[in-house]
């Protein structure tokens, strides 16, 4: 998670500004009536990648208008540019349903001035070619050791805020991600010799020569990617999904797919099964970031702890998403917590200090502010995840099994604020609780 970061660019006061104004209305804790889009996306790829980390194919993105009035512009985040313009690792060509209007935030975001405006209800369509080609890095946007990892790579529509799109920033810091649930098929080819994974459901095709072929369905992803490499491959099944545990030679997988295994099927009884048919977990050691999710599929470097917390998020940022720009807490401290939780450890928490160390920081910053301070992983993981342990303790234990439980069944597949989960808690308190107290002890309020 801690790709080279981006010199901040034309708009990015503006998009600051807006981020900290909705954070601003999380603090009076009632849960928004927004509207997030665009409606019912779908993402049809075919793509052929090679060996030395690139990739080039044809894209189409659809998706429904469900606004009151036409739509006759959308943006297009192209993330794998995170880098900046000079540093470019995705371009794209043969555009159709639209041309392109404007470039913004570092080459990650187009706008596209749509040939036809999409009417309410109606399906609007665009086509594209891209090519990728990675960095050389081992990270989850890089190709290292024979590996390539193509995350957010892909290009995606951006989220829009009732009708208003978010155009997050590029962030050396965090995951700045704010993505739909969409359907997703992948015809994927690659060399033979080596796995590929996407988090999606595999159905063999016939390949050329030295070539390998699948095509990849997932009916309901929000973050997705491609990792290809010289991987041995383990399986296990659990409450109905496919476990693969896939790992270079030497790298011991028993404990890994065991680890995986009991987590994953603890997690599905205490907050709801992920409805996914499969979850690769790619073990890849010395990963920059040392783990990273998307839906369907994990990144994670050969150890049990990182390996637990990349699993939570299957729940929290996967199955239930939020801006992690404006709020990386409310992804973060909520899979901390479950990975502590999993692994035993929720008595390491110091709960009358949560925040002891991490100096003014504030769970309701966003990532523009963390990265002006040294903060960011006490606070957002640890800190968040031990204010939720003292909640636990103040309400009784397992009550946050209960409130996780809730936030998922209510926002699964959706996409929520901290001003949603502000009004959970409102909801679940016991009688006579304070919960205004706690939210200022867990530097959710002044």
């Amino acid at each position: 998670m801690h790709l080279q970061r981006d010199e901040y660019r034309s708009g990015m006061r503006l998009t600051v500004l807006l981020l900290l104004a909705i954070a601003t209305l999380a603090l009076a804790g009632t849960a928004s009536a927004t509207t997030y889009g665009p409606a019912s996306q779908a993402y049809a790829i075919t793509a052929t990648a090679t060996a030395d980390g690139r990739m080039t194919g044809s894209e189409t993105l659809s998706f429904v208008n469900a606004e009151a009035a036409p739509v006759s512009t959308v943006w297009v985040r192209l993330w794998a540019n995170i880098g900046g313009c000079a540093h470019r690792r995705i371009t794209i060509s043969a555009l159709t349903g639209g041309t392109v209007a404007t470039t913004s935030h570092g080459c990650t975001a187009i706008q596209v001035q749509l040939d036809s405006p999409v009417q309410p209800q109606a399906t609007g369509t665009l086509a594209l070619r891209f090519a990728i080609a990675l960095p050389h890095a081992n990270a989850r946007l890089g190709t290292a050791n024979g590996s390539s990892y193509y995350g957010n790579a892909l290009p995606v529509l951006a989220t829009t805020v009732d009708g208003v799109p978010l155009l997050t920033p590029p962030n050396g810091l965090g995951d700045p991600f704010a993505a739909q649930t969409a359907t997703w098929t992948i015809d994927l080819t690659w060399p033979a010799g080596l796995a590929a994974a996407t988090g999606g459901a595999p159905t063999s095709a016939s390949a050329p020569s030295g070539k390998r072929r699948a095509v990849f369905s997932s009916p309901a992803a929000r973050d997705v990617t491609i990792a290809i490499g010289p991987w041995r491959e383990r399986t296990a099944s659990v409450a109905g999904t496919r476990i693969r545990v896939l790992a270079p030679n030497g790298v011991k997988t028993d404990g890994l797919l065991s680890a995986t295994r009991s987590s994953y099927s603890r997690m599905t009884q205490r907050y709801g099964a992920t409805g996914q048919s499969t979850l690769d977990v790619v073990i890849t050691p010395g990963l920059e970031s040392y783990g990273m999710e998307y839906s369907g599929l994990v990144l994670t470097e050969p150890s049990k702890e990182t390996l637990v917390h990349e699993v939570a998020h299957e729940w929290f940022s996967e199955l239930v998403g939020n801006n992690g720009f404006a709020e990386p807490w409310l992804d973060e401290g909520n899979t901390t917590y479950a990975q502590l939780r999993d692994l035993g450890r929720l008595g390491d928490c110091d709960v009358s200090r949560p925040f002891a160390g991490y100096g003014t920081a504030r769970l309701t910053w966003s990532l523009a502010q963390f990265a002006q301070h040294t903060d960011w992983y006490d606070a957002v993981y640890d800190g968040a995840a031990c204010a939720l342990v003292k909640l636990d303790r103040d309400w009784g234990a397992g009550a946050v099994d209960g409130i996780q439980r809730a936030w998922v069944a209510r926002y699964r597949a959706g996409f929520t604020t901290t001003a949603d989960y502000i009004a959970l808690l409102r909801e679940r308190a016991p009688a006579g609780y304070d919960v205004d107290a706690f939210l200022r002890y867990a530097r959710l309020t002044p």
